[in-house]
């Protein structure tokens, strides 16, 4: 319930608003940019292909987790936490989290709060 919870909520922001994004704003486009995608604003879904690459599994340890990673889509990570030398010929790259992490790379207070709550609720469903 919990890992659910959690790709729902970085799956929710995606688009060109996110409730649970860590920060107010994306950096808007570059003028190049945003005169090839037709829009002036940032997000992340011109193909598809990067909301699709946030996946569930299981670790070597027996936990769930939700990731993006290169090895499927080769700029996720870049989109998370920036790349100053460019993605895709793209100089200047800026961060753009859909993750909900803090500064710290821990989850948001807000996000961790759904998550707890999904897994008691999920609980209480098992054990009833």
């Amino acid at each position: 319930a919990m890992d659910e919870t959690f790709q729902e909520c970085v799956l929710a922001n995606f688009g060109v608003s996110g409730p649970y994004r860590p920060w107010s704003g994306w950096h808007p486009l570059s003028a190049a940019y945003a005169k090839k995608v037709g829009r002036t604003y940032a997000t992340l879904e011109v193909t598809g292909r990067l909301k699709s690459s946030v996946f569930i599994s299981l670790n070597e340890r027996g936990n769930f987790t939700v990731s993006a990673d290169n090895s499927d889509v080769p700029y996720a990570t870049a989109h998370q936490y920036g790349n100053p030398k460019g993605n895709r010929g793209h100089p200047g790259l800026p961060a753009r989290e859909y993750f909900p992490m803090d500064e710290n790379d821990e989850v948001t207070r807000q996000v961790y709060d759904l998550c707890v709550n999904a897994a008691q609720e999920a609980l209480g469903r098992e054990l009833a």
